[in-house]
C-alpha cells in the first residue's frame, strides 16, 4: 500500500494509469467484480482534486469526475447539518444550504475541496467513491490498454490488494 502519488507512478510504471470510470456502466461492473469477490483492500483511483481547474478532476486526461449520486460515497456524521441542493457543476463550489432546510446526520462525498484529497475506493463506504488524503497508504487500482479484435485500445482494471 503506498499514497495516491506513489500509486499513479506504479501504474504509469506498467504502462497504465489510475482507473477512470467512463458512464456508470463501467463503474457498476467493477463494484459488482469487488463485491462478489470479497474484497476488503481500499484502493486509490485516478481522480484528484485540481486547484488549476478548482474541480475533481480524473489526471488520465483532465476530464471532470461526475459528483454526487450514484459514483460518490455517503458519511454518517454525529454532528446534524442542512442539507444543500444537489450539486452537479465540478467547477464551482457546493451551494450553500437554504434558510430553514432540514438538519440530517449524512453528508455526501466529496467533502473537501483543496489540494492534497484524491479519490480512492474504500471497504468503509462500499467501494462508492472517497476523497481522502492522498497521503494515506492504499492500494492503486491501475487500468491499463489492451489491444481488442478490432485494433481500438480497451481499458482492463488490474487489482493489487
Amino acid at each position: 500500500q503506498v499514497s495516491w502519488p506513489e500509486a499513479r507512478v506504479f501504474c504509469r510504471s506498467i504502462y497504465g494509469d489510475l482507473v477512470k470510470f467512463d458512464d456508470f456502466a463501467d463503474f457498476g461492473h467493477l463494484l459488482q467484480y469487488m463485491k462478489a469477490s470479497m474484497l476488503t483492500t481500499d484502493y486509490w483511483i485516478g481522480g484528484r482534486f485540481d486547484l488549476d481547474t478548482n474541480a475533481w478532476s480524473w489526471t488520465v486526461d483532465d476530464s471532470p469526475m461526475p459528483l454526487g449520486s450514484p459514483y460518490w460515497a455517503v458519511r454518517h456524521s454525529t454532528s446534524c447539518t442542512p442539507r444543500p441542493p444537489p450539486h452537479t457543476d465540478p467547477y464551482s463550489n457546493p451551494p450553500a444550504a437554504l434558510p430553514g432546510a432540514t438538519c440530517y446526520r449524512n453528508t455526501q462525498a466529496p467533502t473537501n475541496r483543496q489540494e492534497g484529497w484524491c479519490s480512492a475506493l474504500t471497504y468503509e463506504h462500499f467501494y462508492y467513491i472517497s476523497d481522502e488524503n492522498c497521503q494515506e497508504a492504499k492500494s492503486p487500482l491501475c487500468m491499463l490498454e489492451v489491444e481488442v479484435e478490432d485494433n481500438q485500445p480497451e481499458r482492463e482494471p488490474t487489482l493489487n490488494p
